[in-house]
């Protein structure tokens, strides 16, 4: 065998130990990569299916990811929530608010993680809820999950409680305005038989 057939045998046998090396590293990479995934696939899922709690996870501002507890306080199903944009389920009056709050989390400004807002079922009712909001990682990119809570009931009791409040003051009013009204006539009544007493005691002397 000449120098230069040992030559060019030496530098393929190189070649073919770089390229099963390099074979071996994606091999380790995309093992690592799918029980990474599936991982994520079980957390996921666990952390979604979590009974009665409403997330949405919202990716560039787009829900991904829902469960049934959130399609169902907003009266849609899942086809219907999944791929579309979040600001699609705000109310108009609440949407602006909402976005700047949006636009300052992604941006890594102070935004509050938690805050009421109104939201638009399928069938155009408004919904009053809690919203809490939370970072996380959603495969590989950065996500927020939000956590709905209806808040009709507590609304309902503090607008009662208004409307109670209301009622009372006027009625507070009311039995201030009567008692000044029955203050002068009193005064009157008592002077009128004062008059009328002393001029019988005139009669009578």
């Amino acid at each position: 065998m000449t120098k230069r057939r040992r030559e060019d045998l030496e530098e393929r046998l190189e070649k073919v130990k770089a390229e099963n090396d390099a074979m071996r590293e994606n091999l380790a990479s995309t093992r690592k990569e799918q029980k990474e995934l599936q991982r994520l696939i079980k957390e996921k899922k666990s952390f979604l299916n979590l009974p009665p709690v409403s997330l949405v996870v919202v990716l560039a501002a787009t829900i991904v990811d829902t469960n049934p507890p959130a399609f169902n306080l907003l009266g849609c199903s899942m086809a219907d929530v999944t791929g579309s944009h979040f600001f699609d389920f705000v109310a108009p009056g609440s949407r602006d608010a909402v976005l700047q709050i949006h636009k300052d989390r992604s941006s890594g400004k102070w935004s509050p993680d938690q805050y009421e807002t109104n939201l638009v079922a399928k069938d155009g009712t408004v919904i009053h809820v809690d919203l809490r909001v939370a970072k996380i990682r959603y495969g590989r990119r950065s996500a927020f999950v939000g956590r709905l809570e209806s808040i009709e009931e507590r609304k309902k009791e503090e607008r009662n409680l208004l409307e109670s409040k209301k009622a009372e003051s006027l009625m507070t009013m009311a039995a201030g305005v009567s008692g000044s009204l029955h203050q002068p006539r009193q005064v009157i009544s008592e002077r009128l038989t004062a008059l009328k007493q002393k001029s019988e005691r005139r009669r009578a002397s």
